[in-house]
């Protein structure tokens, strides 16, 4: 599998044919310890610039058009900031109905990308996926089978 094929991955408790399908989820609070632990890569979303804008104006939005500020914290990251054209290239979720994360690159990712979420899935004692049924791991890329 080469790298610039790579565009979303996925960690789980588990491999999966069909995401609802998924039985364990991955342990919420470990995820967030992971990101805390590692904000020299990773930025949560609601530190991001726009994540900072939709804080100060929520009261400006209608009551019944609001989402609770407590489901939008820390469940979704970001990394690899695109300095030029202003955007993170590297969206990390949460999904708190499955319990898996999802992870979508805009560009091609390093090598340093697969290593430090093949890290976050050994943390949490999960999967790094693609598909939901294709495991990588360390191996995969000291061996070059991703490269």
């Amino acid at each position: 599998m080469k790298l610039n094929k790579i565009r979303n991955i996925e960690i789980a408790k588990e491999k999966y044919e069909w995401v609802n399908d998924v039985k364990i989820k991955v342990d919420y609070k470990k995820w967030v310890e992971f990101i805390d632990n590692n904000q020299d890569y990773f930025i949560w979303d609601e530190n991001t610039k726009s994540g900072i804008h939709l804080r100060e104006n929520m009261d400006k939005v209608p009551k019944n058009f609001r989402v609770p500020l407590s489901s939008i914290s820390k469940t979704k990251a970001h990394s690899n900031y695109n300095e030029k054209e202003e955007y993170y290239e590297t969206r990390i979720l949460y999904h708190k109905e499955f319990g898996i994360i999802i992870i979508k690159f805009e560009n091609k990712p390093k090598r340093r990308d697969v290593e430090i979420f093949i890290e976050m899935a050994e943390y949490l004692e999960a999967y790094l996926l693609i598909d939901g049924t294709k495991i990588i791991t360390r191996e995969d890329l000291d061996n070059g089978e991703i490269v």
